[in-house]
């Protein structure tokens, strides 16, 4: 407060949440559509309040906040819920406090003019917790670029699949893109599980279940049986 200084243009809006209001570089409001340039990279909670009044990102967004003991949740549903559109690509990783990307309330479209290893729009890796994307029938448009989601053990495979119509380039989401054994495998992601089950009268007081094999795919999270009698 008080403190000023002369700033080119390229200057005032390389300031995230800063606009050119005549001659005079101006913090934006909620109601107003601001646009924040750069390579963005959140990872405290200083970083992501920079972003509070942000509606259009020129540039691409990284979220990457390693330390477990850090609850910046609050703080990313606060100050990203007025991005709607993300020009470049948008990175989450090494995340583990996320399960969810709903925080970003209002983002319809990841554009894509700037990709991740040439051809990335959204990349997500190696989010333990994270067992959602967006709202449920929320669709994001991505107009160029591809999907990339691996090691996250708690978010369904089929999730991810569900993002197939909202790429504008029509290609398919490959194996290489997303993986089935790298997401979801530390949950359950079936909704039904067929179990054939055979009772056998044994003697006078006792019965024999026959029960059905899973199959190897769903050992791995499968815990147990319960009788009741």
């Amino acid at each position: 407060p008080g403190k000023r200084e002369c700033l080119t243009k390229e200057e005032c809006e390389s300031r995230p949440g800063y606009f050119l209001d005549g001659l005079t570089c101006e913090r934006g409001k909620k109601d107003t559509k601001n646009y924040c340039s750069g390579k963005i990279y959140l990872s405290t909670a200083e970083k992501i309040r920079e972003l509070k009044y942000c509606s259009v990102i020129n540039g691409s967004i990284t979220i990457e906040i390693e330390d477990i003991r850090s609850n910046l949740i609050p703080e990313l549903e606060e100050n990203l819920m007025g991005i709607t559109t993300i020009q470049g690509y948008l990175e989450v990783k090494n995340t583990p406090q996320i399960t969810s990307l709903h925080f970003f309330k209002n983002l319809d479209t990841i554009v894509g003019n700037e990709l991740l290893q040439g051809d990335i729009a959204l990349y997500v890796v190696n989010n333990h917790y994270l067992e959602d994307i967006w709202y449920p029938n929320r669709k994001i448009q991505i107009q160029n670029g591809r999907l990339h989601f691996h090691l996250n053990p708690r978010l369904c495979y089929h999730k991810i699949k569900a993002f197939q119509p909202q790429l504008k380039s029509g290609e398919n989401i490959t194996i290489a893109d997303v993986a089935p054994h790298s997401n979801g495998q530390e949950t359950l992601c079936q909704e039904e599980l067929e179990l054939f089950v055979e009772i056998e009268n044994y003697n006078s007081t006792a019965a024999r279940i026959k029960l059905s094999p899973l199959i190897k795919e769903r050992k791995t999270v499968h815990l147990g049986y319960l009788f009741y009698y």
